[in-house]
């Protein structure tokens, strides 16, 4: 992975709008030759998931002179069936009047080009464009050391971080795998219902917008289980405990940016 410091020293900085950096190559390669250069880098060529991001990567590359530049996507494998390098469906698409057209038959890459509203074309692989890589910045910070509810919180902000927030099932299981491949055991997220029993709030005292309890939690347990964890059990479930128990820490960097650098 890249180091900010080192993307810092070699190239412009630009914020835009997400927790990813980009790296921005403008010798002309093929799609092939694109994607193994982002990967030898240890990032991905860009992909492109809702309109912002597609908008703020263009506006980067015009700014830049990318001309026309590689984007990840392609229907190599199934004509009309785009897929980015992990095979996965494309879950937003730009594509200009009468794209993708499979012109000559081999048209099975993906770029953007220089034309109003981000718009994107299908081309052959073997053309010769930019690049632009994508940096997706880590943005959990885990400790095993065992702490306190409210020590964990400070913990987390002494660091300019937060303490983790789960707003979905898919953010849930991420972080679930985090715990496990970092062997934390049970471990505080962010939630906790001390100010009125049954009313679970983060720590801006929001209400908990998703919620994965275990059958029979919460159950305030001995009248003081005031604070949320969750441990090793199948489906990620959420527990209540005690908020003086000690618990491993997993802190969230919400001060998300993205930053280019440009070879």
């Amino acid at each position: 992975m890249l180091h900010f410091f080192q993307l810092f020293l070699v190239g412009l900085i630009f914020q835009l709008t997400q927790a990813q950096y980009y790296h921005l190559n403008k010798n002309k390669m093929n799609y092939n030759d694109a994607v193994k250069y982002c990967n030898s880098k240890e990032i991905r060529l860009v992909k492109i998931t809702d309109s912002q991001t597609n908008a703020a990567v263009f506006e980067l590359a015009s700014k830049n002179g990318m001309g026309t530049y590689w984007m990840n996507g392609n229907d190599i494998a199934i004509e009309g069936t785009w897929v980015d390098t992990e095979n996965k469906p494309l879950v937003y698409k730009n594509w200009y009047k009468g794209e993708p057209n499979n012109w000559g038959g081999n048209q099975n890459c993906l770029v953007a080009a220089y034309h109003p509203n981000e718009m994107w074309f299908d081309i052959g692989c073997n053309t010769l464009n930019s690049v632009i890589c994508e940096i997706v910045i880590e943005n959990y910070h885990t400790n095993k050391n065992k702490m306190t509810y409210n020590d964990a919180v400070k913990y987390c902000n002494d660091r300019n971080m937060g303490l983790v927030k789960i707003p979905n099932s898919e953010v849930n299981v991420n972080v679930y795998n985090l715990a496990l491949k970092h062997n934390l055991g049970t471990y505080w997220m962010n939630g906790n219902d001390i100010a009125i029993e049954g009313t679970w709030v983060n720590t801006e005292n929001k209400p908990l917008v998703y919620k994965n309890w275990y059958t029979g939690e919460p159950n305030n347990w001995g009248g003081n289980q005031n604070c949320l964890v969750a441990a090793y059990h199948p489906n990620e479930m959420w527990f209540d405990i005690g908020c003086d128990t000690l618990n491993s820490v997993i802190c969230y960097n919400a001060n998300d940016k993205k930053i280019s650098c440009k070879d």
